[in-house]
């Protein structure tokens, strides 16, 4: 599960570079994303985007994928197979693929609605669920830190076991 949702992260990050406004035709969807996306590109506001606002927006997201991959040069080793230091097409593919089999079990386990997405309801199903399996398979962090003994992490225990975790292993993937 961990590998999973950080190789999802990766390419979450990854795949923001292929960002395109659609047509009229869609629906914005949930969340209103595409006018927001737009917005975000349209920076003068003139209701279009100019070459200068697309190379500048392409500029940002590539400096603030490199910053992210800096600060978690896990996820970098993680997608960069070859090792190579850069990501290639077919490292992206691949990482984006993993990630969409990924997103397509967890729809297939949680989605009881079967629309197609996660509800806020759902999400949190998922998240218990996986939390309770994480905590199972690690009774020993468990008993460390669940100060209050109720056989489960809540959120400052949880956060105090991140952040022993980090002091830790500096330069381990996350759990």
């Amino acid at each position: 599960m961990n590998k999973t949702m950080w190789v999802m992260a990766a390419v979450a990050v990854l795949a923001a570079g292929r960002l395109a406004v659609a047509d009229d035709a869609q629906p914005a969807g949930p969340g209103q994303w595409r006018e927001k996306a737009f917005s975000k590109l349209d920076t003068n506001n003139d209701g279009v985007i100019s070459k200068d606002e697309w190379s500048a927006a392409a500029e940002t997201r590539r400096q603030n994928r490199e910053e992210w991959l800096k600060k978690h040069p896990e996820l970098m080793k993680r997608v960069d197979v070859n090792g190579d230091g850069v990501i290639s097409d077919e490292e992206r593919e691949a990482a984006w693929k993993k990630w969409k089999a990924h997103r397509q079990k967890m729809l297939e386990k949680f989605d009881t609605d079967k629309d197609g997405q996660l509800s806020p309801a759902e999400r949190d199903t998922m998240r218990a669920q996986m939390r309770a399996e994480w905590e199972q398979a690690h009774p020993d962090l468990l008993k460390k830190f669940d100060k209050n003994g109720d056989g489960t992490f809540d959120p400052d225990e949880r956060k105090a076991a991140w952040e022993e975790w980090k002091a830790t292993r500096p330069n381990q993937k996350a759990p």
